[in-house]
């Protein structure tokens, strides 16, 4: 279900699996664990008082978002099945689907049917954030890999990961590798320094001959992006001009992070949040009777307050239908959904215990050093810059890689 197209309908049962998943490694909550239950308690508690309730937002929220981070941190008591086992049968899967994502390229290529930057999906299919995560899942297995020294293997999903057309991911990617390289300088990793360069110069120079604007977008990100950082923002003109339809120059991704830095002047807003899925998160959207293609989600229209200044204006028919637009304007990130719907204070939290287990597991597991270092920053970056807790393709497989590592050294089942 993770790498095909019936992904789509793990929205629906994810609860279930994260059950399965506690079930399978015997997983405990920590005392850390309940602290972070007991503020989410809280925070509900202060926005009954003090601001308008969204109930059915803030189930969705705990079960989508916060209940992954909980199973993601909790602590397992059993070794269900090794990292390797996973790795090497779900691979096959993926190089499958992969395969037919090539297939379908090939035929967009030659027929000039539909849009080529969208044409590698095969039976992925186009649900969810379509390659967005086919994208990243398929880098998360190139760096296994090349871990491994199996390098037809890394190769090939490095091709992979860039045919999804994900300029975003394509930098993160490389980001992350960068961040690592410089950070933990290792007479271990000069092989991955060598090898790694020259397949990215490769695949860069395959897909610009394939498509010579797979890249563009990617320059207009970052000098986008440079404007943003070089200028102060004029926030509010800005969201007056995004408001009546109008283009502005900031990314819009940047001018979302803007708004949740005003929101979050407020002390209660700062400490506890303004209430699990009602701000930028997945749940937001797919509650605000707009954003979503479902019919029964469609009849539901909650307008939480902020959300409704500072984000909807931001993604909204208008604007993906005029501008089709891409990442560099969506407002989401699950970082900024933490520190505006769950507080500072649970963020905190829930940073500091990933960073723990992140230790940990490095520290306990020398053979996956590298790509534990990898799977950490590449989450972190990725957290920043879109929903993805809130996507179970992608959470779920980082879910079942720590927990795979973490209990290696317990008793086996």
């Amino acid at each position: 279900m993770l790498f095909t197209f019936l992904r789509g309908f793990l929205i629906l049962v994810a609860p279930f699996f994260l059950i399965v998943l506690i079930y399978l490694f015997k997983l405990k909550l920590t005392k850390n664990l309940l602290v972070s239950l007991l503020l989410m308690l809280v925070g509900l508690g202060v926005n009954l008082l003090f601001y308008e309730t969204f109930f059915i937002n803030n189930i969705f929220s705990i079960l989508l978002m916060y209940l992954p981070i909980l199973v993601l941190l909790s602590k397992p008591n059993r070794h269900f099945f090794s990292l390797d086992l996973w790795m090497s049968i779900s691979s096959i899967v993926l190089i499958i689907v992969n395969i037919t994502a090539f297939l379908n390229f090939i035929y967009v290529y030659i027929t000039g049917v539909g849009i080529l930057d969208d044409g590698f999906n095969g039976l992925y299919g186009r649900s969810g954030l379509s390659m967005h995560t086919f994208s990243l899942i398929n880098f998360i297995y190139t760096i296994f890999y090349f871990t491994k020294a199996n390098y037809k293997k890394a190769v090939f999903f490095l091709v992979c990961g860039f045919m999804c057309f994900y300029g975003l991911g394509n930098l993160l990617f490389i980001g992350a590798l960068g961040i690592i390289f410089l950070s933990s300088l290792n007479k271990k990793y000069l092989k991955y320094l060598i090898l790694l360069p020259i397949s990215l110069w490769l695949i860069i120079f395959i897909t610009t001959k394939l498509d010579p604007t797979a890249f563009s977008y990617m320059n207009e990100n970052i000098s986008r992006a440079k404007y943003a950082i070089n200028n102060k923002i004029p926030y509010e003109s800005e969201l007056k001009d995004v408001k009546v339809f109008k283009t502005v120059k900031t990314p819009r991704k940047i001018m979302a992070y803007e708004g949740g830095i005003r929101v979050l002047a407020n002390p209660v807003v700062f400490l506890f949040g303004v209430s699990p899925g009602t701000y930028n998160s997945r749940v937001s959207f797919l509650l605000n009777g707009e954003y979503t293609r479902n019919s029964l989600f469609k009849k539901i229209k909650n307008r939480p307050f902020y959300a409704n200044y500072h984000v909807y204006p931001l993604w909204n028919n208008n604007i993906t239908f005029q501008y089709n637009d891409g990442t560099r304007n969506e407002p989401f990130s699950s970082i900024l959904a933490l520190l505006v719907e769950y507080g500072v204070l649970q963020t905190l939290l829930i940073g500091f215990l990933l960073w723990n287990s992140f230790k940990r597991l490095k520290s306990s597991n020398e053979d996956y050093k590298f790509f534990i270092q990898f799977i950490f920053v590449f989450l972190v970056l990725n957290l920043l810059t879109e929903n993805y807790f809130e996507y179970p393709e992608f959470i779920f497989l980082i879910i079942i890689i720590y927990k795979s590592l973490e209990s290696r050294n317990v008793k086996i089942a």
